[in-house]
């Protein structure tokens, strides 16, 4: 169960952090070759995909901790 948990939550971190350098790229081309921005994310959006990220990367990191310290004994 364990294994499940931090597998899935490396790989939605990860996800979830790819979206928003994605999006942070897109605002940089849209702003530097004039274009017609399609759609903008808030700025509490972004700040809330950061947030995510952090927090499943968080949990990964301690869910790998722990499964670390289990293997050991």
């Amino acid at each position: 169960m364990l294994n499940l948990l931090s597998s899935l939550s490396g790989k939605i971190s990860l996800l979830i952090f790819i979206i928003f350098v994605c999006n942070i790229f897109y605002g940089k081309a849209v702003i530097y070759f004039s274009l017609t921005p399609l759609f903008r994310l808030p700025d509490v959006a972004e700040f809330l995909l950061l947030f995510l990220a952090c927090l499943f990367f968080v949990v990964y990191s301690l869910t790998e901790e722990s499964l670390l310290r289990n293997r050991v004994k």
